[in-house]
């Protein structure tokens, strides 16, 4: 999963990536004080953040109004502190604030929307 992701860092380079970078938010992991300042890179269709020094991504396709959330990924060295859920519900967030519906192909989105009906009504 993650070597897509690492294709990417080769090929733009870290900095040449947050560079592309269009919109910021600080989201604060509720089991840890840390901020995780999400970007939209809109361009690559793409939210991602920088925890630690490791490049965490939800990718996507627009397609019309819906959103296809087609992959998340968080290196294993920083799993488990929400970092994943906050990329999603981000998304998600997002895809509400501008009327998109959500086809969550990436099973981690699909079982986030499962775990939490609120978001329920954007898919498609």
């Amino acid at each position: 999963m993650l070597g897509g992701l690492d294709r990417h860092d080769r090929s733009l380079g870290h900095a040449a990536a947050l560079s592309l970078i269009s919109q910021a938010v600080d989201l604060t992991h509720p089991m840890s004080d840390t901020p995780i300042a999400i970007t939209h890179d809109e361009a690559q269709g793409r939210f991602q953040a920088d925890v630690d020094g490791h490049l965490c991504v939800l990718d996507y396709q627009l397609r019309g109004n819906t959103m296809i959330i087609q992959h998340t990924g968080v290196p294993g060295a920083i799993g488990g502190r929400g970092i994943a859920a906050a990329l999603t519900r981000h998304a998600l967030d997002t895809a509400r604030k501008r009327g998109w519906l959500v086809l969550p192909v990436c099973s981690y989105a699909a079982a986030y929307i499962a775990r939490h009906p609120d978001y329920q009504d954007l898919v498609a």
